[in-house]
């Protein structure tokens, strides 16, 4: 992640974070755009890091007002010989929106536009299911009109997180969060474009690092080289007459109009449930007799959560996100973490959830 604040005078201050690392930087800004470190103004940074290889940093501004972005690129060298170890591309977009500069209210609304997200699983080169999750994330996003953006999610081994970022003139943004105590992370960038005909925002390939952690039930030797996840979104709303599902039937009290099912995590076969939604998204287990499970709904941000009875008769917690844009995305998806072993066994799963409509 990297933030640099350019003065009207040229001076910079600026902040990276890199391996884990925050470091705060300081500088200027030649008239050709070449960024310059320091009180030395000096073209290449080369940092030292305690514990960590050595950093190096070249920067510059495209003047030419085509994509006003900052680019370059970072190195980590050897404490030893110097030799260079590894790479990172740098692009930072500048701001665009303010107070004074709305987003388009297509995207952000006249006051701010609530968004719903989804990570769904999909294969990883070089591992085998059983190696990651293959549960469904989920995400709430809010655009305001300004541009500032903020996110909270939970990934599909049930890590919370939160970011924020700000919206560049092609409506993309950065998002980033450090995860298990800064050693690990989820980074990727998103588009908003409600144009798009079943997603609103999203970002391919998104890069999420898991460090090993032995003594975890779930996925102990975790993904130090990380997984590519895809992240998909719509644009969330609170209809007045009908349900935050969509496309629900409207049927008798006592009759089933949408289904929950449940995959993996452990199980040896789907776990199907039929409810009943009504249009103030209250839920009734159809039959009402059976009180193997539990759902409940949060119209505020289309969230769904409960627990099942899993095959072993234990409850299992469950968490789920709804995209209403028609599509292939439509209805809500989430996760699952298989019941916890004792003694700790790191054999832990994550499952998969979705609740679609009867029809």
């Amino acid at each position: 992640l990297f933030n640099l604040v350019l003065s009207t005078k040229g001076s910079f201050s600026a902040s990276f974070i890199i391996d884990g690392v925050s470091t705060r930087i300081t500088g200027s800004m030649s008239s050709t755009g070449v960024v310059l470190f320091g009180k030395d103004r000096v073209q290449q940074l080369n940092q030292s890091r305690k514990g960590l290889e050595n950093l190096t940093m070249i920067l510059n501004l495209d003047m030419t007002g085509a994509t006003g972005q900052i680019i370059g690129q970072s190195a980590s060298i050897s404490n030893v010989d110097n030799s260079f170890h590894s790479y990172t591309l740098i692009t930072a977009d500048r701001v665009n929106y303010s107070s004074k500069n709305k987003v388009d209210s297509l995207l952000a609304g006249a006051k701010g536009q609530r968004y719903s997200s989804i990570f769904p699983s999909k294969e990883q080169e070089g591992l085998t299911a059983m190696q990651y999750p293959q549960g469904t994330g989920i995400g709430s996003m809010f655009l305001k009109s300004d541009g500032k953006v903020t996110f909270a999610g939970t990934l599909a081994d049930n890590t919370k997180f939160t970011a924020s970022s700000a919206l560049s003139k092609t409506n993309t943004f950065p998002l980033f969060a450090q995860l298990y105590s800064k050693k690990g992370l989820i980074a990727g960038k998103v588009t908003v474009d409600p144009t798009q005909s079943m997603t609103d925002l999203g970002a391919t390939d998104c890069f999420w690092v898991r460090p090993e952690q032995t003594k975890q039930q779930w996925y102990p030797e975790g993904w130090p080289s990380g997984l590519k996840v895809d992240l998909v979104g719509a644009q969330y709303l609170v209809p007045t007459e009908t349900s935050v599902i969509p496309n629900l039937e409207e049927v008798g009290a006592a009759e089933a109009n949408a289904e929950i099912s449940f995959y993996d995590g452990l199980l040896t076969d789907s776990i199907n449930k039929a409810v009943n939604i009504s249009t103030k998204n209250k839920v009734t287990n159809v039959p009402t007799t059976d009180k193997s499970f539990k759902l409940t709904i949060n119209k505020a941000n289309g969230e769904i959560k409960g627990n099942f009875t899993d095959e072993s008769n234990k409850k299992v917690n469950f968490l789920g996100a709804t995209l209403q844009k028609p599509g292939d995305y439509q209805g809500s998806w989430g996760f699952f973490m298989s019941y916890p072993a004792k003694p700790t066994n790191g054999e832990g799963q994550s499952g998969e959830l979705q609740l679609l409509p009867l029809h």
